[in-house]
């Protein structure tokens, strides 16, 4: 995984790597992680087995040259951009290094292998952890399903919203803590086309049908589902997501990759910053309305299965309106939330709301602990505001 935490534990190895193993050695890095990971955790890390440490391959690596050195190595930490000379340097060379050319990390040489320490300390074995380990050895290759929609994603996101996550922060931003269980459940499954749609019903006998929709008479998708469908959700949802527009921005053209990428979401203002506000608005806005566009479709093609009846657009607005306003609620009590680790900042959630509260000019500073405020710019056509 390409991290800052990776570039520093890597240029340790380097460090090392061209210096005489006869010639005392000191390192100074501005990297907490790679020095204590380096001196303090070591032991502990080697004894489980490099269980759930990051970087942990970089970490082996490094440890092998070090240990095959010859002379004394010492490391230290120094608060970086703190003014001191070498490390300031080293800033200047890793900000010129990103315009440089992709370089493949050289093997490990074959001198150092007995150096690279495996396995785990057999007294610190557990039956969990020996689990770990067994799925960590027997790990699966990526279903190529999903590898090409991890790379549409990244795709998406790189062209219209100028953000290149790699793919650890995709699988990262689909667990985002700002979605409730169901949402991150849905946006798996489309990452690794996991719904039981279109493909899926081709060649069970006496469902064939069902690989077809409806609606439009072509063969199901997620992609169809979600975006292109003739059903009345579809269009009605997506236009109330255009309500955006009254945060200031134009919303970006939606897209599959988008939806399940939408925790990487970002508006800038016209200097080029982030607006955290809007971003977070919108990564909300795009994951309840896919996910009410597909509730509404699992109800019409399950449970009304046989019927005529489908979704009228007031009750898609009705849907997709409530869905938000929901959603708005629970940011306000996680506001005023005692349990510790679930308070929400107050300022993000006043800025992520604000611009799309009916009446918001009117409404009390303290609106976000005041009960009965609505979202009210949704094209929702009863009335909303303060009750």
């Amino acid at each position: 995984m390409q991290s800052n935490q990776a570039a520093e534990i890597y240029a340790i190895e380097e460090a090392v790597r061209r210096t005489d193993d006869t010639a005392p050695l000191h390192i100074v890095s501005d990297s907490r992680f790679a020095v204590d990971g380096l001196t303090v955790y070591l032991s502990a890390w080697e004894d489980n087995g490099w269980l759930g440490v990051k970087c942990a391959e970089l970490f082996r690596r490094a440890t092998a040259r070090l240990r095959a050195r010859g002379a004394t190595t010492t490391l230290r930490w120094v608060k970086g951009h703190s003014g001191v000379l070498g490390n300031e340097e080293a800033d200047t060379l890793a900000k010129k290094g990103l315009d440089g050319l992709e370089e493949e990390m050289p093997e490990i040489a074959e001198n150092l292998r007995p150096f690279l320490h495996s396995g785990m300390r057999v007294e610190m074995i557990t039956q969990s952890k020996a689990y770990r380990a067994i799925r960590e050895i027997r790990a699966k290759e990526q279903r190529p399903t999903t590898t090409v929609m991890i790379g549409r994603i990244q795709a998406t996101l790189a062209e219209d919203y100028d953000v290149a996550p790699t793919e650890t922060r995709v699988w990262l931003g689909i667990r985002d803590k700002d979605f409730s269980r169901k949402l991150r459940q849905f946006l798996w499954k489309s990452a690794h086309d996991a719904h039981r749609v279109g493909k899926y019903w081709r060649n069970i006998r006496g469902f064939e049908e069902r690989a077809v929709c409806s609606m439009c008479g072509t063969e199901d998708s997620l992609e169809h589902i979600l975006l292109e469908c003739d059903a009345a959700e579809v269009a009605t949802i997506w236009s109330m997501y255009s309500t955006l527009r009254t945060a200031g921005v134009t919303p970006k053209q939606m897209s599959l990759g988008a939806i399940i990428g939408a925790a990487h979401i970002v508006y800038r203002n016209g200097e080029g910053k982030a607006m955290r506000g809007v971003s977070r608005l919108a990564k909300l806005l795009v994951t309840e309305a896919a996910h009410c566009i597909w509730r509404m479709r699992c109800e019409r093609v399950i449970q009304w299965e046989g019927t005529d009846r489908t979704h009228s657009p007031v009750e898609a607005k009705a849907r997709f309106w409530s869905a938000v306003n929901r959603r708005m609620l629970v940011d306000r009590d996680l506001v005023c939330s005692r349990i510790p680790g679930k308070r929400s900042k107050r300022a993000l959630v006043t800025d992520t709301w604000r611009r799309i509260l009916q009446d918001a000019e009117n409404l009390p500073e303290d609106w976000v602990v005041v009960p009965g405020v609505l979202v009210g710019k949704m094209g929702q056509l009863r009335e909303a505001g303060i009750g």
